[in-house]
């Protein structure tokens, strides 16, 4: 969700595939179309949870980005983590003081930490991802390094104990670890980072068919949805299961990664030739960042499908186009707004930059 890069096309088309999926994941899980789990569910409630499946490997896809040009990168860029930064703040105050301007955010519950909470997002952690994927930004040197310095025989160990044990493990014992958030933490994604990474320095050669990729994503992304139901049919019958119903929508799940595996080498082996598609895709991927931090807001993410009618649409058919014109409609208009702000970024910056060059002369 980053908004500058040199990377190919099809790499920036990833990133806007997997920010539709983020939003659509918003607004069934928050906008109240998927059914509980805990009893009967009509049809319609199980293609939203099939759907669901279908999004849910949107944030490690993401980061698997990330790390597949871990290796070819060295040393600390303290630009990108303060580009970042300032990226979340402008939001955060942006959208914030708005809401409270507009009253979204009552004035008899508008307390001294509320206030703190749009000041500091990440001392106070409104958004999950964004604090994690800053963690993984700053240790990214360490990572790096260690990356270019083991063997593969090494490198494929750590994955293995990593792996294991934070999400083998809970693949196959659906209990919640004291360690587990459902991957949403700073661990996993150091994880899925590294993963990555080893995608890109051992399997360039592996899973070159771009319809082999999409039936294995499509055969995870089942797996996740038939987990479910048979943890809901067990829990039926015996009654002893409880939070654990939905387990297999994780972050960390294996199935999950897996999914996110196939649909990032699907869109690795699209060729996207240089030309005005590229560059429409690179336009609009710039954008990524700004509608996850509009869209998932602390003063809205639970506002924005109410104001869109969601629950209008749940347990019927229309809901799945009611969904993508929705989606479509916040990504474009958080786009819109992003293309502002990184103008209004560039004027500092190119005065900065003038100035450094006139001492320099």
């Amino acid at each position: 969700m980053k908004q500058k890069s040199n990377r190919a096309a099809n790499f920036e088309l990833l990133k806007i595939f997997a920010i539709f999926l983020v939003v659509s994941a918003h607004y069934m899980d928050k906008g109240g179309v998927l059914p509980h789990t805990t009893g009967a569910i009509s049809v319609t409630g199980n293609i939203a949870w099939l759907v669901e499946a279908v999004c849910f490997c949107s944030i490690n896809a993401f980061v698997l980005v990330s790390g597949y040009f871990a290796p070819k990168q060295e040393g600390f860029k303290f630009g990108k983590v303060i580009s970042f930064y300032l990226e979340l703040l402008f939001y955060s105050l942006l959208v914030g003081v708005i809401a409270i301007i507009a009253g979204v955010v009552p004035r008899e519950t508008l307390s001294l930490y509320e206030l703190l909470k749009i000041v500091f997002p990440i001392s106070t952690e409104q958004y999950w991802f964004a604090n994690a994927y800053l963690i993984v930004l700053c240790i990214s040197p360490f990572l790096n390094a260690g990356i270019r310095s083991l063997t593969q025989k090494q490198f494929r160990n750590v994955l293995f104990v990593l792996l294991f044990f934070f999400s083998v493990v809970k693949t196959v014992v659906p209990i919640k670890m004291n360690y587990d958030n459902g991957g949403n933490n700073a661990l996993w994604l150091i994880i899925v980072y590294l993963v990555g990474a080893y995608i890109a320095m051992y399997w360039q050669d592996k899973f070159k068919s771009k319809k082999l990729c999409l039936l294995l994503y499509a055969g995870f992304t089942v797996l996740i949805f038939l987990t479910n139901v048979a943890l809901r049919a067990f829990n039926m019958a015996t009654g002893k299961l409880g939070a654990s119903l939905s387990y297999a929508y994780s972050h960390n799940h294996l199935f999950t990664l897996m999914a996110a595996v196939m649909i990032f080498c699907f869109f690795r082996n699209l060729s996207i030739p240089d030309g005005k598609l590229a560059k429409i895709i690179k336009v609009l991927s710039g954008g990524t960042l700004g509608v996850y931090l509009i869209h998932e807001h602390c003063y809205i993410r639970y506002e924005w499908q109410e104001w869109l009618g969601v629950q209008k649409f749940t347990d019927t058919p229309l809901f799945l186009v009611h969904m993508l014109l929705c989606v479509t409609m916040i990504f474009l208009v958080c786009t819109g707004i992003d293309i502002i702000r990184q103008k209004l970024f560039r004027i500092p910056e190119k005065w900065y930059a003038n100035r450094k060059q006139k001492k320099e002369n």
